[in-house]
This record gives structure tokens, sequence and C-alpha cells, in this order.
């Protein structure tokens, strides 16, 4: 997303596309059979074979871009579904770093809403 974040060269925003099944019945598992670790950034249109869900929208994109954030943030992975845990905001809030977020108190709440 940034480029040259950890080095002295001038930082450069790159452009990410999580819209990575777009085409015409496809589903997670036509993506990645056999790394479960990544199922957990494909949002749920993309795992699903529900008819009348396209995968061409932003929630796509969103989702990725949200699993993505938690696991910068957090150094692990999302679990497959995880998002789904009716406490999810709050397991997301107890994983994030305690420091380093910013000096406003409400910075990790609002990550983690963010995130969620």
């Amino acid at each position: 997303m940034l480029r040259g974040l950890y080095t002295s060269e001038e930082r450069e925003v790159a452009v990410l596309d999580f819209d990575l099944s777009w085409h015409v019945g496809a589903i997670g598992n036509t993506i990645a059979p056999h790394v479960m670790q990544a199922m957990g950034y494909l949002s749920p249109e993309q795992r699903s074979a529900t008819g009348g869900i396209t995968t061409r929208n932003a929630t796509v994109d969103s989702f990725g871009l949200a699993m993505t954030l938690y696991h910068l943030l957090t150094g692990l992975h999302p679990g497959l579904g995880e998002h789904r845990e009716p406490s999810w905001e709050r397991i997301i809030y107890s994983r994030l770093p305690a420091d380093g977020l910013g000096d406003w108190a409400s910075v990790k709440r609002r990550i983690a809403r963010l995130i969620a």
C-alpha cells in the first residue's frame, strides 16, 4: 500500500485491488484451493456459490482491505469465518497492540471498529 515506508526512500502509494475472483462462477476455492490461511482474506461473496451474489462489488475490496489491515496490525492471519463471531470487534480490540497506534485514547477502539 505504501512503498518505501520502512526505508529512506520517498513514500509512494500503491493501488491494490482485492477483487480477485470477478469472473463468472468463481468462488474462493477457484483462487486458493490449497491455502487455508488465505481463505480468511476472501470475502463471503468470494467463498459462496450462492446465485444472484456477485463478487464484482466494493464489499469484496473493503473486506480484503480490512483483513489486510488486521494482519498488519496484529501479525495474525484472519481465520476462515472468524469475522462472523458476535464478539469480532472485541476480539480485534484484544489483539491490537497496546502501544504504537497513536496518542488518542480512542484510536485502538476506532481501528477495531474500522476493521470489523
